[in-house]
């Protein structure tokens, strides 16, 4: 059983300051433990809003180091192998690493017609994060992004 599943959350996102909406824990690596997977999903698709609010666009850029952009690290180094990671995203998308994603809107809402983009880009990263161990149900995907709008914006995780 992966990490991803063990701790109800998909996208391996660590552990923040003050903790993630949903939180129980935090494992060994530094991973936020979840009570539900939705929970996770909702800490995942917050990461990956933030990153997508200062130009990461790209599957490249969301997951990458933003070159140039002075901030940022890369999503994971867990496979050891960026490139790798974003070709195995893309692959899975059957998108080019470098396409702009229309992913949320300009005050980082996620409009209606762009959701099922973001849950293919979801899932594929939490096929990569787990080891193709772990991908939650629909209704999950669904919930943690109802979570997400529901909660923005906030001021906390």
């Amino acid at each position: 059983m992966s990490l991803a599943s063990q701790n109800k959350n998909p996208l391996c996102v660590k552990q923040v300051a003050g903790g993630w909406k949903g939180s129980i824990g935090v494992d060994a690596q530094g991973h936020a433990v979840f009570g539900e997977t939705a929970d996770g999903i909702r800490a995942g698709t917050r990461c990956i809003q933030q990153r997508w609010l200062t130009g990461r666009t790209t599957i490249r850029l969301l997951i990458g180091p933003a070159p140039g952009m002075g901030h940022g690290k890369p999503w994971t180094a867990k496979i050891g192998d960026i490139e790798g990671y974003i070709r195995a995203v893309a692959t899975y998308m059957q998108i080019l690493a470098d396409k702009k994603l229309k992913l949320f809107l300009p005050d980082g809402y996620c409009n209606l017609p762009w959701i099922p983009t973001l849950i293919n880009l979801e899932e594929a990263m939490a096929e990569v994060e787990s080891g193709h161990d772990f991908c939650p149900p629909l209704s999950d995907w669904l919930d943690g992004i109802v979570r997400f709008q529901r909660n923005f914006p906030e001021a906390g995780r």
